[in-house]
């Protein structure tokens, strides 16, 4: 007999997890279906004072101050100027932000939402999904079992990947092709030990962050568009553009690439994309999987974390007869992601020191256009 469940998640990263535990609230049967067993290095994110909220809402927030995340008193950017200018947290009606060891965090959600009542399926995917006599049809592998599934209503909370949306030819909006070119530095030096602040610096062709997570490690990050990497090397194009940095090049002194990690940059895309309609018949987009924002907001986690607040009330209002449920969730999320678009102008903006380029220029327009 196929099991059913009230809804099943593709996706338990914050989005899924979050959206799972919302779900929980409300009384749903609810069924995650994650593809990693959490065991793999992700990298660290910074989490702004204000995400206390939406973790408080989830009944999360205590558990995590339990898993003892670095906290974080302040943001250093060299941002429109040459200097450093500090933003502290002290009078933050929040406290403090957070640099996160992500693998702990994700892990933390989903096995709460697990604890909570959901059922959660590590290692398993998805082999295909469609939509017949007012119920979801799943066939999935968990390990090498194949299982039969089905669901009233199904959430696409699988990330930049967006499985569902894409299998269901859902069009992105895609705004820009910015990359992220990311290395992860140590030291053996053990009185070194990097200040627990986020550095931001903006070059020419793009801009810099760096940050440090709970096991010492440093996070440098290189942020510029597609069309300015090379064909090969990302590694070296990453140290070539470093040399050229001040306060990043300074904050790495002491760290280099190796060891434990991969001794190479990675690459991932950090575009700015929203789906067209992230939602439809008995199914939605959460998360990344829905609208990506840039990564200078710093708002990657939390805004998974309301994007599942809103979502859970949208699948409850839907389940309960509202059948405008679906299309206000489509129409909120075009707003904020409108408002985003309107603040990213005004930050980059604030930068006036190459005014001939292209990568600010881009960024500079109230509407701006997919580059090649």
């Amino acid at each position: 007999m196929m099991k059913h469940f009230d809804v099943i998640i593709l996706g338990g990263g914050p989005a899924g997890s979050a959206t799972a535990l919302a779900l929980l609230q409300y009384g749903y049967s609810v069924l995650i279906i994650e593809r990693s067993h959490y065991e793999d290095w992700r990298v660290g994110e910074t989490l702004p004072p204000h995400a206390c909220r939406p973790l408080a809402a989830l009944d999360v927030w205590d558990l995590f101050l339990q898993e003892r995340h670095l906290p974080s008193p302040a943001t250093y950017a060299a941002w429109g100027a040459a200097d450093l200018y500090p933003t502290h947290f002290i009078f933050n009606p929040y406290g403090h932000a957070w640099h996160l060891d992500r693998s702990r965090f994700d892990a933390m959600l989903a096995l709460s939402a697990e604890s909570a009542g959901a059922i959660l399926l590590q290692g398993a995917r998805v082999i295909s999904a469609f939509y017949a006599d007012l119920s979801w049809q799943l066939s999935i592998h968990s390990g090498d079992q194949p299982l039969q599934l089905e669901a009233s209503f199904l959430v696409d909370a699988t990330g930049r990947v967006g499985w569902l949306a894409r299998s269901l030819n859902r069009k992105r909006i895609v705004c820009d092709t910015m990359q992220a070119l990311i290395g992860v530095l140590t030291t053996q030096e053990a009185n070194l030990v990097p200040e627990p602040v986020l550095y931001l610096e903006a070059v020419e062709d793009g801009w810099w962050y760096s940050a440090p997570v709970p096991d010492g490690s440093l996070i440098v990050t290189y942020i510029t568009d597609r069309d300015y990497l090379p064909g090969s090397s990302p590694t070296r194009f990453w140290h070539d553009q470093l040399e050229r940095t001040a306060h990043t090049l300074a904050r790495c002194e002491g760290f280099q690439m190796g060891g434990e990690r991969d001794d190479k940059v990675s690459v991932k895309s950090a575009s700015t994309y929203i789906l067209e309609r992230p939602a439809g018949e008995s199914w939605l987009a959460v998360g990344d999987a829905a609208c990506t924002y840039d990564p200078l907001s710093s708002e990657g986690i939390t805004k998974a974390l309301r994007s599942a607040l809103r979502a859970a009330e949208t699948i409850h209002a839907s389940f309960h007869g509202d059948v405008e449920a679906l299309n206000s969730y489509v129409v909120e999320t075009a707003r904020e992601f409108d408002d985003y678009l309107a603040q990213r102008v005004q930050y980059y903006c604030q930068e006036t020191r190459w005014p001939a380029s292209r990568f600010w220029m881009r960024r500079q327009a109230v509407y701006p256009l997919p580059q090649p």
